[in-house]
């Protein structure tokens, strides 16, 4: 063995920056498929998510802690894949490697992705069993953890709207709000750990709407779109989706004058906002436009449903169909009886177009 007390400091250091990047790129190389698998989660690319996840537990032995991270990653990207039954069997041997290792972190966020495959099968009973067993492992530890109660029974009032049981939907997710709630302080101002008990929000609103509640509803979406436009921003998807369900839970309350004010200040924020899916824009123009017709403003109307029509007309469905009707409905008030005709002849090719692409 060659002696290092002969070398000189500049050849230590050049066999010593030479050891680093062998060890670098061992670990690179020992790494790069769960790297690169998270890598692609992240971006939304799921078959080389799924791919690199794949090979990365196929190498070599892991840890239980990584095998179960690296199976829950593998089982996302099938999720959204629509590969549920694969994701099934990944996630159930998951959850029963965190259960031998008596890891209740480990186990929580396995049961967890359980209930996300349980709910993408249909399954909602056994989604909700899951759910309260999470709960229930967690209400028996020492200390509980608040954010993990509150996701348990988040996903158990998500189970149990899927199931019709709304009244029992809605206690669950009230408790839920009791577990995340984080009341601020003097002069404190929202931060992003609000932004769970703002979904809360938001997914109690919407199912006191389909309940028929609308106070309570608007009252929550308000709740909801005041936290989203003060942490993810005034032109923030999260804000559109609050203010769309608040309008229209107003309409279904007969507001008019309230539906409108919001649909108006919903299309003004998609016309600023990056990325704006120009369907959903033109759906929001359409329900807009029926406001403006009960309200006698026929105007407004006819110009936002025949940009909704021109938009709607690229991709066709359902949305086009409503569209179509409402233009109809609007020509016959405004006594022009034939067009009309035609319009409502123009949705029903529409509706059999479809029934027969759906049908082959």
């Amino acid at each position: 063995m060659f002696p290092l007390n002969l070398l000189s400091k500049s050849q230590k250091y050049a066999i010593a920056q030479w050891f680093e990047t062998q060890a670098m790129r061992w670990y690179r190389e020992r790494h790069i498929n769960r790297t690169e698998g998270q890598r692609h989660l992240e971006a939304q690319n799921w078959r080389e998510a799924e791919k690199h996840f794949a090979m990365a537990l196929g190498e070599r032995r892991h840890s239980a802690t990584r095998t179960i991270e690296l199976s829950l990653g593998l089982a996302k990207a099938q999720r959204c894949l629509h590969k549920f039954s694969e994701a099934d069997q990944v996630v159930h041997a998951a959850v029963d490697l965190a259960a031998k290792q008596g890891n209740r972190s480990l186990q929580a966020g396995a049961l967890d992705a359980l209930v996300e495959v349980q709910m993408d099968r249909g399954r909602f009973a056994e989604a909700q069993k899951t759910a309260e067993e999470n709960l229930r492992l967690e209400m028996g530890q020492m200390k509980p953890n608040q954010e993990r109660l509150a996701l348990c029974s988040r996903r158990i009032a998500a189970a149990l709207a899927k199931s019709g049981r709304l009244n029992e939907a809605a206690a669950s997710f009230q408790k839920a709000i009791g577990y995340a709630d984080k009341p601020l302080g003097v002069d404190q101002e929202y931060g992003t750990e609000h932004l769970e008990i703002a979904g809360m929000y938001a997914e109690l609103g919407m199912l006191y709407r389909q309940m028929g509640n609308h106070t309570e509803a608007q009252l929550l979406l308000r709740k909801a779109l005041k936290i989203h436009r003060a942490v993810t921003g005034i032109e923030s998807h999260e804000a559109s989706i609050d203010i769309q369900n608040l309008a229209a839970s107003l309409e279904q309350a007969g507001d008019v004058e309230g539906a409108v004010k919001e649909y108006e200040r919903l299309l003004s924020l998609q016309q600023r906002q990056v990325g704006i899916v120009p369907e959903d824009s033109a759906d929001a123009e359409v329900r807009l436009a029926a406001l403006y017709i009960k309200a006698g403003r026929t105007g407004p109307a006819q110009e936002l449903l025949t940009h909704a029509v021109s938009v709607l007309d690229r991709v066709q469905g359902p949305r086009l169909v409503a569209a179509l009707k409402t233009l109809a409905d609007l020509q016959d008030l405004l006594g022009r009886s034939e067009k009309a005709k035609q319009t409502r002849e123009q949705a029903l090719s529409v509706t059999l177009k479809q029934s027969s692409g759906v049908s082959k």
